[in-house]
């Protein structure tokens, strides 16, 4: 059966970017004249001539490295469809975007999930081991610690550091265990230094 593209589709979604659940609502509505995005008592709208690119960009403009696939727009809007549909292209929107505008090119489904440290999930674990490796040998070194009070320090600033860049409802770690990983290293660092 043939998709309709003359009745208006509407997409309830969430701002990943907002702490609150309650301040987190949002609407798409895509409709034969573009996108319209409804969040937080403000309107921002797409036409589809208007759409300029899709491409990965940051999703808060202050400290955050998250970053996600974006449509943007000549008059300067940004709607991240993955806020209203995880595989967006896939679903409504895709649909709406091939039909309105085959000359852009939509991301493979592999491709969009967002990236909380701006960087593929796979490459995390290359880039945060030998940053932690390092930091333990300059506190061991340089600050004549323990080896254990040295990865308790490492543990609780990787903590305050992936608290103050990753998006603030990234669902992968609830932002209160990043609390903990910032808060009961270093606590425990203090006291035994205290004990030392």
């Amino acid at each position: 059966m043939d998709q309709s593209f003359d009745e208006p589709v509407e997409l309830d979604g969430s701002d990943s970017t907002r702490i609150r659940r309650g301040e987190a609502g949002q609407r798409l509505t895509l409709h034969p004249g573009g996108l319209l995005l409804a969040r937080r008592g403000k309107v921002a709208e797409i036409s589809w001539r208007g759409i300029e690119s899709i491409e990965m960009m940051p999703m808060s403009p202050r400290w955050s490295t998250a970053r996600a696939w974006a449509i943007l727009g000549r008059n300067g809007a940004v709607i991240f469809p993955h806020e209203f549909d995880e595989q967006w292209t896939a679903g409504p929107i895709g649909d709406w975007l091939r039909h309105h505008r085959p000359d852009l090119d939509l991301p493979g489904p592999t491709s969009l999930a967002p990236l909380p440290l701006g960087i593929p999930n796979h490459q995390v674990p290359l880039v945060l081991l030998p940053g932690i490796l390092v930091g333990i040998g300059v506190a061991t070194v340089s600050f004549g610690m323990s080896l254990m009070m040295a990865a308790l320090l490492v543990l609780g600033c990787l903590g305050a550091i992936l608290l103050m860049v990753v998006s603030p409802r990234w669902e992968r770690v609830p932002r209160y265990a990043l609390y903990g990983l910032c808060a009961v290293p270093v606590l425990i660092a203090l006291v035994l230094w205290l004990l030392e």
